[in-house]
């Protein structure tokens, strides 16, 4: 009799401290995945914040000329230099339609391209369809006017003509918003050779690239 008494406490025993052993191995794996899960979302935040470059803070040499500051928003992904190789831009065209922030809707330029004098295309940025626009000037273009915020709603094309004493406006395309304003120049002598920026689906941002 106390024989089996003995047998069954040590079976009883070890089968708690089977449970136990089990309870504290999941409790510590579940304590792991919740230390380990914060540091890699953490990694993740980090190296997106690191894909946003800081917008140029003025007109740096590039290719055969100087590009200017970035006007418009910081959303996007990068869009990198194009330039006439000859010549210079005589035409800059897209489209309008409507860009998406959050629940609200604003008509802003959805894409932006340039042409060259010599007949290149360099493509254009932003992939929303929208309306159709053309701007073109067959002595070339020596400044743009942008409004913009999140996205760049609008932009005019001027030349300078008359000695360099008087600009004129060749054309304009895009929405009535914008709350900032910014004015992309290529002084006197220069002319519009190309373009870079920031766009997704709409063009959130732009820059211009000028003849030395």
């Amino acid at each position: 009799m106390l024989r089996r008494i003995y047998i069954s406490f040590i079976l009883i025993a070890g089968v708690v401290g089977v449970a136990n052993g089990t309870s504290e191995s999941s409790s510590g794996r579940l304590a792991g995945l919740q230390r380990t899960q914060p540091f890699a979302q953490d990694k993740k935040l980090a190296a997106e914040e690191q894909e946003l470059p800081s917008p140029p803070g003025g007109p740096a040499s590039i290719g055969r000329g100087t590009i200017t500051e970035l006007a418009g928003g910081s959303g996007g992904k990068e869009i990198k230099p194009r330039y006439c190789k000859k010549g210079f831009v005589t035409e800059i065209y897209g489209t309008v339609g409507m860009g998406k922030l959050y629940h609200m809707q604003f008509e802003v330029i959805t894409s932006l391209g340039m042409r060259c004098s010599d007949g290149t295309d360099l493509g254009a940025m932003g992939t929303v369809k929208g309306k159709p626009f053309s701007i073109k000037n067959n002595e070339g273009f020596t400044y743009i006017s942008v409004k913009s915020g999140a996205f760049v709603d609008h932009i005019t094309a001027w030349v300078d003509e008359h000695d360099h004493t008087r600009l004129r406006v060749v054309g304009e395309a895009g929405g009535p918003g914008g709350d900032h304003s910014a004015n992309l120049s290529c002084g006197g002598n220069g002319k519009i050779i190309g373009y870079a920026g920031r766009a997704g689906g709409a063009v959130d941002a732009i820059q211009i690239i000028c003849s030395e």
